[in-house]
């Protein structure tokens, strides 16, 4: 099933403008509707309802980071993309961590260097992406936080609208998680790949790799304690306090908690 749904879409959707996906039926039409299906299949909840402005920024920003298929290629994206569509479980992630490593080791480049430079410019895009999501991400925890205020003060709403709305904040979640998740992924193909590359093809740049990769390990372990998909799940599953809508980093909706380590291994 996988292989016909990668043939059919060409693997993943057209990219626009900024590495977000271009409109296409295909893919806004008919794979939602795959993944809606498969979701239910593994006894999910899904939602029809209309996805607001914040949701669908948030969706378009967490494309370039999970899909990004500047960075993995066409054949490694196809998978991240399903898992972005929710037509494959989002958890636990399954590309080997030397894929990237070894698609970069084995492409014909003109010299070594430019192996490095792929991978400096790769880290930084990562780097750039984190924090048009993180204020995508920003906006739409604080629109659930509303509508958790509502709820809880309209015991009347209808029971669809009840279930859609909790459908949609758990898709939300999802989104987040997945994406932090990838990011937390994507450190340890960097790590991998700049280990294995600094002893095939020494280069003279490692402190300025050394550099950048650092760079984005303090953003996604930043990004990992405010967002964490289990953190934000158990925070939408909890509510219950008062509700803050001061955004992240101001004192407001994320809480601490002890984040992942990852440190490169020496």
């Amino acid at each position: 099933m996988l292989a016909a749904l990668a043939l059919l879409a060409g693997g993943c959707a057209p990219t626009g403008d900024y590495g977000r996906p271009e409109p296409s039926f295909i893919h806004d039409t008919v794979y939602p509707l795959v993944g809606a299906a498969n979701a239910l299949n593994r006894g999910e909840t899904v939602t029809f309802l209309p996805l607001t402005d914040n949701e669908k920024g948030l969706r378009a920003r967490a494309y370039t980071i999970i899909v990004a298929r500047d960075i993995l290629g066409d054949a490694q994206s196809v998978k991240p993309y399903l898992r972005y569509r929710n037509i494959v479980r989002p958890w636990p992630h399954t590309t080997p961590v030397n894929a990237y490593h070894d698609r970069i080791l084995f492409k014909h480049y003109e010299s070594a260097d430019t192996r490095f430079s792929k991978i400096l410019s790769d880290m930084r895009k990562d780097s750039e992406s984190i924090a048009p999501f993180r204020a995508a991400a920003d906006a739409v925890v604080v629109d659930d936080q509303i509508r958790r205020k509502v709820i809880a003060t309209e015991p009347e709403l209808a029971a669809r609208t009840l279930k859609g709305a909790d459908a949609r904040m758990t898709d939300n979640d999802r989104i987040i998680g997945l994406t932090t998740e990838t990011l937390s992924h994507r450190l340890k193909i960097y790590s991998y790949a700049l280990r294995h590359l600094a002893v095939e093809t020494p280069t003279r740049r490692m402190l300025d790799l050394e550099a950048a990769y650092r760079e984005l390990e303090k953003d996604v372990l930043t990004l990992e304690h405010d967002y964490d998909g289990k953190v934000a799940f158990a925070m939408r599953m909890r509510g219950d306090g008062p509700l803050d809508l001061a955004p992240a980093g101001a004192g407001g909706y994320s809480e601490p908690v002890q984040a992942n380590s990852l440190a490169r291994p020496r």
